[in-house]
């Protein structure tokens, strides 16, 4: 395990420092910088541009899209009263593109594509340009380093590239005009399951760029925070969100840094699809902040479990009583069974909080495993009834297997002989007809995976 955790640190530091030298080395032709401030995450984030520390399991995917327009998000002011003077990008209506795939449990690749759809530039003449033009794609790696579910405190690093796809990048203000990157660093909790904290904090590399008033923007400093509150059920959220930027050139400058709050909620269906609704405003008009914002999007989120198939005993099966735990038995079927305890591992209610009363039924496990290291690999699985949406007993499933893991972990049995895994609702034994038959459902069975 130890090892394990270590490469994902290494694997992770490696890529943001890829990501931020490959921005350093293209700086000589950075040539411009996007007016459009909102960037949607890519994955299945609590918030809208804020990201938040899980991972979305391996083989599962996100995409999605976004359209957003902004009033005033580049405009030349007072230098005494920062009074507006001027426009420069005065209408900017956006469509995003995203997309995020699991390539595995530890490690997401996700993109997002901008198209302006109305980018409206006062030309030097006075009059207004309407333009449609591409921005920069963005590919982001989203690494995990601390399991938020485990751990109540979450830990990612997402290292980011910006390529050159802008069109008009220049005169229209699309983007970069050459390579970025950096990389973020994404910190979450919740408190009592309902209330979602979020802060981001990330540098972008890029080069230094003199703007059409005489301001220099170049290598600078991200922040975002944002608070998600599950309001109705885990079907809806309402979310309030900061994002800050500021150039290390001219640190928090009131000109060059832009300032936006975003407030809105989201509405998540069963069957995986989220409908997004959200506006905002620049508290401090920097370049890029607009003085207001109206954003909508749909994402699709798929929430398949993790293969695993439960060993099944054969029709007439070998049946072995332990002489050293008369509380139990297993059922072999091959080299595979699953440890049949004769009460049940019970939680509280809609919880991972293993209830007082099956402490001992674990102890005992955990003594009787101890006392048997030739059963060398066991899973631990977590199921639910049908009640609730499919990610939320999904997660519930995962974090009850956690819970059992982490208690025989207490008592002294080896975390490399555990593995844990929620298959939700997924997997019933019988069907979920009845408040009895869904109770049968909500379980977590202990599974003999490898045998000495």
């Amino acid at each position: 395990m130890k090892k394990t955790k270590t490469k994902f640190l290494m694997s992770s530091f490696l890529w943001m420092g890829v990501a931020f030298l490959s921005s350093q080395s293209a700086q000589a032709f950075s040539n411009s910088f996007s007016t459009e401030f909102f960037k949607p995450a890519v994955d299945d984030t609590e918030y809208f541009s804020v990201y938040s520390s899980p991972l979305l399991r391996q083989g599962n995917y996100h995409f999605g899209g976004w359209i957003d327009y902004a009033k005033n998000p580049y405009e030349v002011g007072n230098a005494t009263n920062h009074a507006r003077v001027a426009g420069i990008t005065d209408n900017l209506i956006t469509a995003q593109l995203l997309g995020t795939y699991a390539i595995k449990d530890w490690f997401n690749a996700g993109l997002r594509v901008p198209i302006y759809l109305l980018d409206s530039i006062v030309s030097a003449s006075g009059g207004t340009e309407n333009k449609v033009n591409m921005g920069d794609v963005e590919l982001d790696m989203k690494f995990k380093l601390l399991d938020r579910q485990r751990k109540k405190i979450g830990l990612s690093a997402l290292p980011f590239v910006t390529f050159p796809t802008a069109t008009n990048a220049t005169t229209n203000f699309t983007g970069n005009g050459n390579f970025a990157g950096g990389a973020k660093i994404i910190a979450d909790g919740k408190i009592k399951d309902r209330v979602n904290l979020g802060l981001n904090l990330g540098v972008e590399g890029r080069q230094t760029y003199t703007t059409v008033a005489g301001n220099t923007l170049g290598t600078n400093l991200q922040i975002g925070a944002g608070v998600a509150v599950d309001a109705m059920k885990k079907h809806l959220k309402i979310i309030v969100e900061n994002q800050i930027q500021t150039p290390f050139n001219s640190f928090f400058d009131r000109v060059t840094s832009p300032m936006e709050v975003r407030v809105g909620a989201r509405y998540r269906f069963k069957d995986g699809i989220n409908a997004n609704l959200m506006g905002g405003f620049g508290y401090l008009n920097g370049i890029a902040s607009p003085e207001y914002r109206i954003a909508a999007g749909v994402t699709f989120t798929s929430n398949r479990a993790a293969e695993f198939t439960i060993p099944q005993p054969p029709p007439v099966a070998d049946t072995y009583d332990l002489k050293e735990a008369e509380w139990s038995e297993w059922t072999l079927s091959g080299q595979k069974g699953e440890l049949k305890l004769r009460e049940k591992i019970e939680f509280d209610k809609s919880s991972a909080n293993l209830r007082e009363k099956s402490k001992p039924i674990l102890h005992r496990v955990a003594y009787f495993l101890k006392q048997h290291p030739d059963y060398k690999k066991l899973k631990i699985v977590g199921n639910t009834c049908d009640l609730g949406s499919d990610k939320y007993n999904l997660v519930l499933s995962q974090k009850r297997a956690d819970a059992v893991k982490d208690y025989l972990v207490s008592e002294g049995v080896d975390s490399t002989r555990l593995e844990t895994i929620g298959l939700g609702k997924s997997n019933p034994v019988v069907p979920n007809t009845s408040e009895a038959n869904r109770e049968l459902n909500r379980r977590v069975g202990i599974y003999l995976e490898e045998k000495n």
